[in-house]
C-alpha cells in the first residue's frame, strides 16, 4: 500500500512538472520581456504597442524598464529579459567590444533625430569663429554629434564611418570652435551658456524643443543612428522576435511613435 501510494505520489509530481514545463514553453512562444530604459520614448511606444501586439498579433509584450543603460545589455545576456529597445549599432557595437555579450541586432526601428540647436543664433551660418559648441561627452552619442557637426560644414573628421569617433578624430577645425562636453541629459540646459549645443531628440523634446521645427540642422533617413531590437544570437530566428519586429513596424505603431516625437520619427527600415 505505502509503494502503491509513493507511486500515485511520483507520478502526480512528474505530470505536474510537465504540465508547467508546458505552460511555460507556451507561454514563452507568445511573450517577449523587452528591457527599455525608464521613461524613455522606447518605453513609451511599447506600452502604446502592447494592446496591438495583443489583439493583432498574439503577443504579449511585457515592458521592462530599468534606470542605466549598461544594465540592459548585461541583463538580455543573462536571459533575464528577451530583446531590449534602446540602442542604436554603435553603441552595440561598443557594448559587444567591451563585453562580449554575444547580441544581435534584428532589425532597425525608428531614427529619433538628433539635432543642432541655439538660443543666441537663428541660422547655422550666423555663428562665429570661437564659438562654444556643447556636445555629449558619452562616446557613442559624442561620434553622432561630431558626424552633425561635420554635416554642417564645421569641422572635419579624420574618418567618416567610425562610429567611435572623438573630438580627437578633428582633423579641421577653422573657425577655433571650442567644444565642450557635458552629459547628454543636461545638454539643454546649457543652452544659454553656450552658442550652440547638439542633442539627442528625447532630451530635446523633455525640454520642448521640436527637431523640425527648432533646430539648425537635423539628421534625415540616411542617419547609421536608428534604434534596433537586440536579442541574444541564440535567439534570433525564434518566431516571436520576427513578431515583435512586424509589431513595432506596423502602421498603428508607427502612428504612435510620431505622435510621440511630434513627427520626427523616421521608419529607417523604409530607407
Amino acid at each position: 500500500m505505502r509503494h502503491q501510494i509513493l507511486k500515485y505520489c511520483l507520478l502526480s509530481l512528474v505530470f505536474l512538472f510537465s504540465a508547467a514545463c508546458s505552460q511555460k514553453d507556451h507561454t514563452a512562444a507568445n511573450t517577449v520581456r523587452v528591457g527599455v530604459l525608464l521613461g524613455s520614448a522606447e518605453q513609451q511606444l511599447l506600452e502604446g504597442a502592447k494592446e496591438i501586439a495583443q489583439e493583432e498579433y498574439a503577443l504579449t509584450i511585457e515592458v521592462v524598464p530599468y534606470t542605466y543603460p549598461s544594465e540592459i545589455n548585461m541583463s538580455l545576456s543573462k536571459h533575464e529579459i528577451d530583446a531590449d529597445f534602446f540602442q542604436y549599432p554603435a553603441y552595440l557595437e561598443y557594448s559587444e567590444k567591451k563585453h562580449d555579450y554575444n547580441l544581435v541586432s534584428i532589425g532597425e526601428t525608428y531614427i529619433y533625430p538628433m539635432a543642432i540647436y541655439s538660443q543666441k543664433i537663428k541660422n547655422i551660418l550666423d555663428i562665429k569663429p570661437g564659438a562654444v559648441i556643447a556636445i555629449p561627452e558619452e562616446p557613442t552619442n559624442q561620434a553622432r554629434a561630431l558626424f552633425l557637426l561635420e554635416k554642417a560644414g564645421l569641422i572635419r573628421l579624420r574618418t567618416d564611418n567610425d562610429m567611435n569617433a572623438t573630438d580627437d578624430d578633428i582633423i579641421a577645425n577653422p573657425s577655433n570652435f571650442e567644444f565642450r562636453k557635458l552629459a547628454s541629459g543636461i545638454l539643454t540646459n546649457a543652452l544659454p551658456n553656450v552658442d550652440i549645443a547638439v542633442i539627442n531628440a528625447g532630451f530635446a523634446l523633455a525640454a520642448g524643443l521640436v527637431p523640425s521645427k527648432n533646430a539648425l540642422v537635423i539628421e534625415n533617413e540616411n542617419s547609421n543612428y536608428a534604434n534596433i531590437v537586440v536579442v541574444c544570437e541564440d535567439d534570433k530566428d525564434q518566431p516571436r522576435m520576427k513578431v515583435l519586429i512586424e509589431v513595432l513596424r506596423s502602421s498603428k505603431v508607427e502612428a504612435i511613435a510620431e505622435k510621440i516625437f511630434k513627427d520626427n520619427a523616421i521608419p529607417a527600415w523604409k530607407y
